[in-house]
């Protein structure tokens, strides 16, 4: 996904969550560069082929995620 389709949706994140994007950034490049040099792990690598070029949904409601699947 390219960041100009992305963005309106992270923003919407932020807002909702009340999280400091700077602060989210800043925790994105940390990330970044722990995991940078390192070597992907198989499961990391069949992942990627599983999902390459293809559309996929990312559910981040964990424990309330099946209640809200029957809510909406």
């Amino acid at each position: 996904m390219e960041w100009k389709d992305w963005e309106p949706h992270y923003n919407r994140i932020v807002e909702r969550l009340t999280l400091d994007p700077q602060a989210d950034r800043n925790a994105t490049s940390l990330l970044d560069s722990l995991l940078k040099d390192r070597a992907q792990s198989p499961i990391l690598r069949k992942l990627e082929e599983t999902i390459e070029n293809k559309n996929v949904v990312i559910c981040g409601a964990g424990p309330s995620l099946e209640q809200h699947l029957k809510t909406n």
